[in-house]
């Protein structure tokens, strides 16, 4: 949630106080502090809502900016970007939002042609807040109450189940009546019925980041366990003639020496052809050192803002996945897609399809299958740099996975040891 779309410079302190918190000598107030100084210039909180659309022409999604006027203790909203989309797209534009919003226009529900793909939209609606990890909020619009009443009890039936499906509490559903324009807030009226929140909807959405804001200032990085083993996190990349690629960021545990072999993303071998602090040649450089290193045999394409380099073994743990995207003859043992953590973005392979499962009791359909495809719920099991820990976030355990730059899909972390979670959380 924090680090998909915050700015460079609220991104710069995050990273850095991220990797300086665990530098050897340093103490708990200045990552603290770090973190304090992010959340403070963030300035905004953006929630992506989502307008239900029963047709197949697709989910017309509002991304909205909600901030904070000081001046007269209250909230704006505008919009930011307005268009339809596929499902195969809702995935990605829902890890660029801090929360998600699920908007049901009960008129057109009620006058749809085709009730059962209203409920399956709006199902898989909330597939996508729960596997990417985000608070949602339920805004129901109802223009004629009284005339819908009956179809409102229906629906919110539907709504229950749906919800007991995916194991998701806490959810905020409020009633409006009239205009549905989330850019004015005023014209929302608290509507009376059981299972509405007790809230308008501007209380309601106040409220509502003010939960995420805290869970997100509640959360405690895992602590790095891994002794003296290389950790490099990379934070900048440049070509520089006569030398090939050299990369710029910080140690943050272990050290490095020159001519030494290291792997980068899991995947790229390669060997430290020089080190440089402040433009002086170092043999060896320690943890907490800010540095560059220059690489041999690696292009520019191959390593990104965010990297991981060491020299250890593979990490593995497994995970349930939803595959959203995949070709014709499916995602195969051995292909490298990215898991984004928060600030980083870190390549990992997997090394076993485990099982096919149920999408809706996830219990064992086939065992081993040589590949996995689109719409399809499978247990993976990846193998990773240890590092990754670092930037691990322990209270939505999720990870979305990247290849090509498309979404191939979501899933809950079900971690088989190492120190990545503590699982009595």
């Amino acid at each position: 949630m924090i680090g998909s779309k915050m700015s460079s410079f609220q991104s710069f302190f995050m990273l850095k106080a991220r990797m300086l918190y665990h530098c050897k000598g340093l103490d708990k107030r200045y990552f603290e502090k770090c973190q304090k100084i992010a959340y403070e210039s963030r300035g905004h909180f953006r929630i992506t809502a989502f307008d239900i659309m029963w047709n197949e022409s697709g989910y017309r999604d509002k991304t909205f900016d909600l901030r904070y006027d000081k001046m007269n203790d209250e909230f704006k909203m505008g919009i930011l970007y307005e268009n339809n989309r596929k499902l195969k797209s809702l995935m990605k534009i829902s890890l660029m939002a801090d929360g998600h919003i699920v908007a049901i226009d009960l008129e057109e529900y009620q006058y749809s042609t085709n009730s059962k793909k209203y409920i399956e939209t709006m199902r898989e609606h909330f597939l996508i807040a729960k596997m990417s990890g985000k608070h949602c909020m339920i805004i129901v619009n109802i223009s004629e109450f009284d005339r819908t009443f009956e179809k409102l009890n229906d629906l919110m039936e539907e709504i229950q189940k749906i919800l007991k499906e995916f194991s998701m509490s806490n959810i905020h559903i409020v009633g409006i009546q009239g205009n549905s324009n989330f850019s004015k807030l005023d014209p929302f009226e608290r509507m009376p019925h059981p299972l509405f929140s007790k809230l308008t909807c501007t209380e309601a959405i106040i409220e509502f980041r003010k939960e995420i804001v805290k869970e997100i200032e509640n959360t405690q990085i895992t602590q790095n366990n891994e002794g003296d083993s290389l950790v490099y996190a990379v934070m900048g990349k440049e070509k520089i003639g006569g030398i090939g690629t050299t990369v710029i960021g910080r140690v943050i545990s272990g050290s490095i020496q020159f001519d030494q072999e290291v792997k980068i993303t899991e995947t790229i071998l390669s060997n430290v052809k020089s080190l440089e602090i402040f433009h002086e040649n170092q043999t060896k450089v320690n943890r907490g050192d800010f540095c560059g290193v220059a690489l041999k045999n690696v292009r520019m394409v191959d390593i990104t803002r965010g990297s991981l380099i060491g020299i250890d073994p593979s990490h593995t743990f497994e995970a349930i996945v939803y595959i959203t995207h995949s070709p014709k003859k499916g995602w195969k043992v051995g292909v490298t897609p990215i898991v984004f953590s928060t600030c980083v973005g870190e390549a990992c392979r997997v090394i076993e399809i485990v099982e096919r499962l149920n999408k809706k009791t996830k219990t064992p359909l086939v065992s081993k299958p040589s590949n996995c495809k689109e719409n399809e719920l499978v247990r993976l099991r990846f193998s990773c740099h240890k590092g990754i820990q670092l930037f691990s976030e322990e209270r939505w355990r999720r990870i979305i996975l990247i290849h090509n730059n498309k979404v191939m899909g979501g899933g809950f972390i079900t971690l088989v040891g190492g120190t990545h979670y503590n699982e009595n959380k």
